[in-house]
């Protein structure tokens, strides 16, 4: 025998040893690899020489077959290229690179070095006999723990030699101990329940004398009278000496039929539950969306769909639906949604949002977290549809607004036209305006508004009118309006009371209003005074008095100036000034009229009124009102003639004095009261 040889890196030519199915091949070429050794040893299996030395490791099971397929040619040819990867022992990968590869034959000293082939196959044997026992057991342990696990238990049964083999767990569904019954085909036939011995039985015939397949639940009754159910799964196969072999597993279905009732009823429970919040927010308005905190998924009902105007199953983001937001809300919403992420908080918030139809609704959100079953937190948020609501709290808000205004409205009427309302109910019950209340004297809702406490204010001459209208009131049945006097702490006060009827929170209702004639009254009673003065003194003044508007119509002319100018009154009323006066036309009377039209007085001492003989003096005086606006003028023409006369006969009197006390001897000197000089003689003054 030649001895061995060590393989010196640096001297000695890279080689390749291959083992593949227990046979040395040694490879020789210009190899390359990045490897600290000249020689490789490859192996297809996990086994190597303990006398090799270079470096160990398994070919890559990716390029097995390709090196087979290799080594069948090298006997005959030379390869030009040839690579393939090997797995070292230190779980490298390393690639090897050789050309002009040829297959060298494997010299006897070799051989025995590295062992033989049968020595190999031997080792190899016991090894993963080894490992088939370690395997098996361990398998079986595993097999067993599922079982128990899983309820159940596995079988099986020759069909030539009728051998027969049951799982431990096998023994313990049916509540006995394992491996305490004979193993043979009808070990278990005694436990099944006797309403479903016969199916089962027959079935199970069948299936093995057809070499069927079979899938069947039944019944079984256990030592101690229990009864379950279980499940016969059964399968077809066939062992090494190709003979046919039935499988079965056998599972109880006890827990699996509680789980399953379990599941139904909460199936159920969940169904019921959809219903009603599908048929919620059908009625209320209202839809809601489910976010995961951790992985931000969101899921919208379709109800929040609706709601935003969007069909059943579209997909949709929280970004779309930020962007139906109202402008002026989308800022608030997002600094929400933003928070949201931040804080896993989400306050209520109502804002509008613009749907794909154009159509505005208001919205209400509301948000609150809670914990899945795998701990993630997530927010559920319900967004109510307010828009109804709104819309009625603005209608309500613009009818209080409106009673109020109505309200004050009837105070300023009550206040400036002396009004007061009343409503009286057909029990007696009546309600009182805060006018009323001040009529009697008191101050609004201080008293009850009582029929008896009116009564008393009605002043005694007047109370039966009062008392027969309210007994016909009361009674259903209108009255014409009727006026009776009250007594207050400002006086007695004459007023007019009048109903109608009207229906109120159905009921019938009587509305009174109550007006004070008190003033009227006496407006009236001085109007017609003044009116019988002004006639008067028209009839009785012996100067022409003329009264025109702003448009020179007449609407005064008296008897003075019937009698002077001719003109009867009748035809004077009405008329314009220039019409029935036209010698009035010119242009100084014109700006005599104007300048009193613009509420100055005008007076002319000794003039000239074309229809008079003789000279007049005449007047202009503006008619103004208390704001200073000019509404009429008064033309007052008198007649001056005799005036003149008299004058002229008193300073002709006058001067005949004056002469007689000039040719006086007598000093004369005339002082007034305050003794002041008026006059004296020329003797006095000569003194």
């Amino acid at each position: 025998m030649k001895e061995a040889t060590a393989i010196n890196p640096e001297h000695a030519p890279r080689q390749v040893l291959l083992s593949i199915n227990a046979k040395l091949a040694l490879l020789q070429g210009a190899w390359s690899w990045d490897l600290h050794s000249a020689a490789v040893y490859c192996s297809d299996v996990m086994a190597f020489s303990q006398n090799f030395e270079g470096t160990k490791g398994i070919i890559h099971p990716e390029d097995l077959e390709k090196l087979k397929a290799a080594l069948s040619l090298l006997p005959e040819m030379t390869i030009g290229r040839l690579s393939f990867r090997m797995i070292t022992t230190f779980g490298e990968i390393k690639e090897l690179v050789g050309s002009q590869v040829q297959l060298s034959e494997i010299e006897p000293w070799m051989a025995e070095q590295y062992e033989t082939a049968e020595n190999w196959e031997a080792r190899l044997r016991n090894q993963a006999q080894q490992k088939e026992t370690t395997f098996l057991r361990l398998r079986n342990s595993l097999a067993d723990t599922s079982e128990r696990h899983a309820d159940a238990g596995s079988w099986y049964i020759n069909k030539v030699s009728g051998e027969t083999w049951y799982s431990d767990n096998m023994y313990r569904l049916h509540g006995v101990p394992p491996q305490s019954l004979n193993a043979h085909p009808h070990t278990f036939n005694i436990f099944i329940h006797p309403e479903d011995k016969v199916v089962v039985q027959e079935a199970f015939e069948q299936a093995f004398s057809g070499e069927l397949p079979l899938h069947l639940d039944y019944r079984i009754i256990r030592p101690g009278g229990e009864w379950v159910w279980v499940r016969q799964i059964t399968y077809w196969g066939f062992n090494n000496q190709g003979q046919p072999v039935l499988g079965g597993l056998l599972r109880s279905l006890q827990e699996a039929q509680q789980l399953q009732a379990q599941l139904e009823a909460s199936d159920l429970q969940l169904r019921i539950q959809q219903q009603v919040l599908q048929q919620a927010e059908k009625q209320s308005q209202f839809g809601y969306w489910i976010m995961n905190l951790v992985t931000r998924k969101t899921n919208f009902s379709a109800a929040y769909l609706r709601i935003h105007g969007l069909k059943t199953g579209t997909v949709a983001t929280q970004s779309f639906f930020l962007n139906l937001v109202h402008p002026d809300d989308k800022a608030l919403v997002a600094e929400r949604m933003k928070n949201l992420n931040k804080t896993h908080e989400l306050p209520e918030t109502e804002y509008r949002i613009i749907r794909p139809d154009g159509k505005v609704r208001y919205l209400q959100l509301s948000g609150k977290l809670s914990v899945f079953a795998n701990n993630e937190l997530v927010m559920v948020a319900v967004a109510n549809d307010i828009t109804a609501r709104k819309a009625q709290e603005q209608t309500l808000q613009e009818l209080n607004d409106t009673v109020i205004l109505q309200n004050n409205t009837l105070l300023q009427m009550e206040e400036v036209g002396e009004l007061a309302s009343l409503v009286l109910f057909p029990d007696g019950s009546m309600r009182w305006s805060d006018g009323l209340y001040r009529l009697l004297g008191y101050r609004p809702k201080s008293v009850e508004p009582l029929l008896v406490i009116w009564r008393k204010s009605v002043h005694p001459a007047d109370l039966k009118v009062f008392n027969d209208n309210f007994n016909l009131l009361l009674n259903e049945q209108l009255v014409a309006p009727f006026s009776f006097r009250v007594i207050t702490r400002t006086g007695v006060r004459l007023v007019v009371l009048s109903f109608s009827s009207v229906t109120e929170q159905g009921r019938v209702a009587m509305v009174g209003i109550l007006q004070d004639l008190t003033h009227r009254q006496d407006q009236e009673r001085q109007s017609g005074m003044q009116e019988r003065y002004n006639r008067l003194l028209e009839d009785v003044s012996k100067d022409i008095l003329i009264y025109t508007n702003t448009e020179n119509t007449i609407l005064g002319w008296n008897a003075a100036a019937v009698a002077k100018t001719g003109i009867e009154k009748e035809k004077a009323i009405g008329a314009n000034l220039f019409d029935c006066l036209p010698a009035l036309r010119s242009e100084t009377f014109l700006a005599q009229l104007n300048a009193a039209l613009e509420g100055r007085e005008v007076q002319v001492q000794k003039g000239r009124f074309q229809y008079l003989p003789g000279p007049q003096s005449f007047q202009l005086s503006p008619h103004l009102d208390e704001s200073g606006t000019v509404h009429g003028v008064l033309h007052l023409v008198q007649d001056i003639a005799r005036e003149l006369d008299l004058q002229q006969q008193l300073s002709e009197r006058l001067s005949f004095i004056e002469s007689l006390v000039d040719a006086s001897v007598d000093r004369i000197v005339v002082l007034d009261k305050h003794m002041n000089y008026l006059y004296w003689n020329p003797r006095a003054e000569a003194y």
